[in-house]
């Protein structure tokens, strides 16, 4: 059974790091904010809008979970295509895929599956909350 596990950054300016847990909104000043459930539901941490991801239940190459939002390289050369190059994974049309452009969204084989995963040797880099100028490589 595949864990459901949300990240997102906290909206802290001293401390603006991811946090794991689930996922939850609340309310403030009739605007909905998202926020992680921690401590199993007896207390959440706010968290900055529009950052929030899910895990896809797959791992990269290092065995580190990969995010909505995280930026994968493929690191071996023998893939066609997809050498050295970064790529951000979203979920899209009812499945994880990964690209760079709008119409890579729509590609049916830049689905995530886990042999894409393992055969490329892709290795999560960053994210795109943190790390966007890495799409551009």
């Amino acid at each position: 059974m595949r864990e459901f596990e949300f990240r997102a950054l906290k909206d802290d300016i001293n401390d603006c790091n991811f946090v794991y847990g689930f996922l939850c909104y609340y309310k403030k000043d009739d605007k909905i904010y998202p926020a992680i459930s921690i401590n199993n539901g007896n207390s959440f941490i706010p968290c900055i809008k529009n950052t929030e991801g899910q895990f896809t239940g797959l791992m990269d190459f290092n065995k580190k979970n990969i995010y909505e939002g995280d930026i994968i390289k493929c690191t071996e050369e023998k893939q066609n295509g997809l050498f050295n190059s970064c790529y951000e994974v979203r979920f899209y049309n009812g499945c994880y895929r990964f690209g760079k452009r709008q119409h890579d969204w729509n590609r049916k084989k830049r689905n995530l599956y886990p042999q894409i995963i393992y055969q490329c040797k892709f290795i999560v880099v960053g994210n795109v909350h943190q790390n966007k100028e890495l799409l551009n490589k």
